[in-house]
């Protein structure tokens, strides 16, 4: 039986550090226009992540559906810096 709280391994679990999501890389590497139009694409909860994986990947830049939802969620690692 562990001797920890379930609380407090929850708590560790939001501490973990890592590489930014996959979101962050591909913000980083745009124009500022780019960059602000990708915001407020992931800030839009109408467009779905499949439409900008697909409006993305039309300019190159690979990012799964699913990395854009998880970064919508805050569950990803690069969250843990707002």
């Amino acid at each position: 039986m562990p001797s920890r709280k379930l609380l407090e391994e929850i708590r560790a679990e939001r501490t973990r550090c890592g590489p930014s999501c996959g979101v962050a890389k591909v913000l980083g590497a745009l124009k500022p226009a780019d960059r602000a139009d990708l915001e407020s694409a992931i800030a839009d909860r109408v467009i779905t992540g499949s439409q900008i994986a697909r409006a993305l990947s039309k300019r190159g830049q690979r990012l799964a559906a699913q990395t854009i939802a998880k970064h919508r969620r805050g569950d990803c690692n690069c969250a843990q810096a707002h």
